[in-house]
């Protein structure tokens, strides 16, 4: 923690009484402007979101989350649930006018399905049905529907993004996560087309990729991992440190290297600093993989130490399937 904090450019310090308490306290810098909720909710105004989930905690932390940001939503117990309601929608849409349906909505008791954009169902893993999912796009062929999941598994890959704890991200990038998956979506596909274009991002090919990730945590190979296959990416090899990404790189060649900046024996940034003299002194830059630090830390400061490193940029954490994406057409769009 003490590292972590110090690499923030924070301070961390402890008081106690011997056999009866400590206490540690974190000063750490804010250097990134506070979360615009009011732009945040705008970007979500045509958007519903469903929970589809049993425990009372995880309900009452998305009902204040959006709440907050005056964001529509609705509470279900399973997708089963959610045909019920869209079909009585449907049926009373087609024959006589009705009183609206009473939902938990945080925008103020609008019905779930009227005119929105998007619908963003948020389920929980263990109470996904791929059978009723699939009869809910058939009810919703009119809305666009975006598959969110969580849980500590990864279950389900038909899924967009994949939380482990929605309750244990900061609301501000959890809003944030919801935006970039909904703005993919209902972006109409001949502005995305000339987006991709313009910027150079529809060249990337995901399947072709060779990616190499140096990581020691096991739960965050195993997310990297997974979230890459669901883009498409076949090539992923993992090591555990930093020394191990040198040595793998000297013996095969990778499009991109992910590499985490907090590793034993070699940290991310020794490893990234070695590459890049070993590839010069052997006059071989053609083949030198294109770096991406992984990290927390996310000022403008580091993104101009990672540059001066050699890498191409970073990928902050906690990362999610968008970040990814957009993180590494970037990282093509960039050279």
């Amino acid at each position: 923690t003490a590292k972590l904090v110090t690499n923030l450019g924070g301070k961390i310090w402890v008081n106690s009484r011997l056999g009866e308490w400590s206490e540690f306290t974190v000063d750490l810098p804010f250097r990134d402007k506070a979360a615009d909720v009011e732009a945040t909710g705008k970007r979500l105004e045509r958007t519903n979101i469903v929970l589809v989930d049993q425990d009372k905690n995880t309900r009452q932390w998305l009902q204040t989350t959006l709440g907050k940001y005056n964001v529509r939503y609705d509470q279900f117990e399973s997708i089963s649930e959610i045909i019920q309601l869209a079909s009585k929608e449907a049926t009373d849409k087609a024959t006589t006018t009705t009183k609206p349906i009473a939902h938990h909505s945080a925008a103020g008791g609008r019905r779930l399905l009227d005119s929105a954009l998007c619908t963003v169902c948020l389920v929980h893993e263990r109470q996904f049905e791929k059978e009723s999912y699939n009869r809910l796009k058939r009810e919703l062929k009119n809305t666009n529907l975006v598959l969110l999941t969580f849980g500590l598994d990864f279950l389900v890959p038909e899924s967009v993004e994949h939380y482990r704890d929605p309750t244990q991200i900061l609301p501000s990038l959890f809003m944030a996560s919801i935006c970039e998956a909904v703005e993919a979506y209902t972006v109409p596909k001949n502005v995305q087309s000339e987006e991709t274009n313009n910027h150079g991002a529809a060249a990337v090919n995901f399947r072709d990729l060779k990616i190499l990730i140096a990581e020691d945590n096991l739960v965050n190979q195993k997310i990297l991992m997974r979230m890459l296959q669901r883009l498409g990416v076949e090539t992923v090899e993992v090591v555990e440190n930093g020394q191990q990404a040198v040595d793998r790189v000297n013996e095969k060649f990778f499009d991109v290297l992910l590499l985490d900046m907090q590793m034993p024996v070699l940290d991310g940034m020794g490893a990234c600093k070695l590459i890049q003299q070993q590839k010069k002194l052997e006059g071989d830059r053609h083949h030198l993989p294109k770096i991406v630090f992984v990290t927390a830390q996310v000022s403008n400061a580091f993104e101009k130490e990672c540059l001066d490193a050699g890498a191409v940029g970073f990928l902050a954490k906690p990362f999610n399937k968008t970040g990814i994406e957009k993180c590494l057409r970037n990282t093509f769009t960039r050279n």
